[in-house]
């Protein structure tokens, strides 16, 4: 047997996609609490899940 396997492969992937929407949602708050606009609030919540993305990317590639 080569590598790991998940025993529960759906969970895994909500669990990722959890992950990344509370990165992105996070810097969404964020723009909101500091009064920024809602295009900026948009941004923020895209910059977020983009960040989101990468830290899975990164935690996948050392773990």
């Amino acid at each position: 047997m080569t590598g790991r396997r998940s025993a529960d492969p759906v969970g895994s992937r909500r669990l990722k996609a959890a992950f990344v929407a509370l990165v992105g949602g996070s810097g969404g708050l964020v723009a909101l609490q500091g009064d920024a606009a809602p295009l900026l609030v948009a941004l923020a919540v895209l910059g977020g899940l983009l960040a989101g993305f990468a830290l899975l990317a990164y935690l996948r590639w050392i773990v």
